[in-house]
C-alpha cells in the first residue's frame, strides 16, 4: 500500500514544506522506485510497474492543487517512462482510482465492501 499525503488546503495556505513533502512521497517516492526496479528488469528484458495515481491527478479538485500536481505529474512521468523501456518489453502503467473515501473509513472497512 502506498502512503499518500493529500494535504488538503488552498495553494495560498499551503506551506511549501508540505509541498515538498507531497512531491517527495507521490512523485518523487514512485520515480526512485521505478529507477530501483529497472536495472533487474531491463536485464530480464520483462517486466511490469503499475503506478498508483489518483482521478484527481487528471481532473483536479479546488483544495488539493498541490496533489494533483503530484499525481498528474506521475502520469506523465508513467507515460514517457513506458515510452524509454518498450523496446525493453518492460510495460508501465498508471490506475487513477476514485476516492475512497480512506479518511472516514479503516483500511478493513474498504476492503470489507
Amino acid at each position: 500500500m502506498q502512503l499518500e499525503l493529500t494535504g488538503d488546503s488552498l495553494l495560498v495556505r499551503t506551506k511549501t514544506e508540505d509541498m515538498i513533502s507531497q512531491l517527495h512521497t507521490n512523485l518523487l517516492g514512485s520515480m526512485l522506485t521505478c529507477k530501483a526496479a529497472m536495472k533487474t528488469m531491463i536485464q530480464q528484458q520483462r517486466g511490469s510497474i503499475v503506478n498508483i495515481g489518483s482521478i484527481i491527478g487528471l481532473k483536479g479538485n479546488a483544495g488539493q492543487s498541490v496533489y494533483s500536481a503530484t499525481k498528474g505529474g506521475l502520469v506523465g512521468f508513467s507515460r514517457a517512462l513506458a515510452k524509454e523501456v518498450a523496446r525493453k518489453k518492460i510495460r508501465v502503467n498508471v490506475v487513477a482510482p476514485d476516492g475512497l473515501e480512506s479518511r472516514t473509513h479503516s483500511y478493513s472497512e474498504i476492503l470489507r465492501r
